[in-house]
């Protein structure tokens, strides 16, 4: 619930916690988002503008722990490039980046996107 918040802090998503599903091999979160219409193309963006989007986002990538971070305790990891779409006016959408508050940081310091 928490990388759902941030999530939607971060990116401007609108990801909605639906419920719990119980099934065989366990339990599963399911959520909702409107739909993302991806460019008829080129809806897979490159490192370089995936890159340029995070930058613009104030995150910077830390190579040594091969994340993405920002001073306000926000951490991104899983940030490959199909976790990201090209929407059809060129607009970069993270759609399952995982963020992380690193402790000690506060959601109300969290910049919006």
């Amino acid at each position: 619930m928490r990388r759902l918040r941030l999530s939607n802090l971060i990116f401007g998503d609108d990801v909605e916690f639906e419920g719990i599903w119980t099934r065989e091999g366990g339990l599963s979160i399911v959520t909702s988002q409107k739909y993302i219409q991806a460019h008829p193309v080129r809806f897979i963006p490159t490192a370089e503008e995936i890159t340029g989007y995070l930058n613009s986002l104030g995150f910077t990538h830390n190579d040594s722990l091969m994340l993405w971070e920002r001073d306000d305790g926000v951490q991104l990891a899983d940030t490959h490039d199909r976790n990201f779409i090209r929407a059809p006016d060129e607009a970069i959408i993270a759609i399952d980046v995982q963020p992380r508050l690193l402790p000690g940081h506060e959601f109300d310091a969290v910049r919006h996107g």
